[in-house]
């Protein structure tokens, strides 16, 4: 059986499937895209990460968009949009490699 590897590129939407099966939600292609974008334009730029950050960093948006959804955070379909993100982000602002760095422990949200 041969072995399939993933283009850097293609790696943010395995990654971002998985997680919303595992968290059984449903993003709409806008989210998916605004959580992407930033990845995928440090693959470009060749600009060092850790996947693991950023799998961690996509749970930790994933879930406080789950867990605490901004209004008008689902589409008619009932998934999760991009203003979800932008709440998310706000949330949980600079505690989340590898889109900034995090801040001072007490100035994060609980």
């Amino acid at each position: 059986m041969a072995t399939v590897t993933l283009s850097p590129q293609n790696k943010v939407p395995l990654i971002l499937s998985q997680r919303e099966t595992a968290l059984n939600i449903h993003l709409t292609q806008a989210a998916r895209d605004m959580i992407a974008v930033p990845i995928e334009e440090m693959i470009v730029a060749k600009t060092p990460f850790d996947w693991d950050d950023v799998t961690e960093s996509i749970d930790k948006l994933l879930e406080m968009m789950r867990k605490d959804p901004a209004p008008q955070a689902h589409d008619d379909r009932g998934a999760l949009t991009a203003s979800a993100v932008v709440y998310a982000l706000h949330m949980k602002f600079c505690d989340i490699p590898p889109f900034c760095a995090p801040r001072p422990a007490q100035l994060r949200n609980p």
